[in-house]
Formats: structure tokens, sequence, C-alpha cells
């Protein structure tokens, strides 16, 4: 194992334990802004502030950008484009 592995494993156990930790009794109610946050500050996902959209593919083209407004664009961080493959 490399020391890269080790540290992407820390990452995503600790993104375990978090999701884990009110089980039984607070884990239904999990969604999916709990999620992204939770994701967020683990460091499986990266927010970039835009104000033109990424691509036309890209979560943040749904939203409607007008007179130089921001939006949040959120996209997977190294660590968790190593632990899909």
């Amino acid at each position: 194992m490399t020391d890269q592995d080790t540290e992407d494993l820390k990452v995503l156990r600790k993104f375990a334990a978090e999701i884990l930790s009110g089980f039984p009794e607070d884990f239904g109610d999990i969604d999916s802004f709990d999620l992204q946050e939770l994701a967020l500050v683990c460091g499986l996902l990266k927010s970039e502030t835009k104000t033109v959209p990424c691509g036309e593919n890209c979560n943040c083209a749904q939203f409607y950008y007008e007179d130089g407004e921001e939006t949040d664009c959120y996209s997977f961080t190294d660590t968790m484009k190593r632990a899909m493959k």
C-alpha cells in the first residue's frame, strides 16, 4: 500500500464513520445536503465559485447566471476519483 493509498483510506474511513455515527437513531435523517457538506469537510468534494458554467454537462450549468451572479460548483477531489476506480 502506498502513502497515497493510506491517506485516501483515512479520508474514506472518516467519511464512513461520520455517516454511521448516528446509527441507528438518526440514520434515516441523512439527506443529500448533509452528505454534500460531509464530503466537503472530509475532502471528497471540492467547491469553486463560478460566474459562468464549467460546461454544459456540469451541475452548475443548471444555474441561471445573470449580471455576474455566482454559484458554487461541486466536483470530486482526486481522492474521490481514485476511490471510484
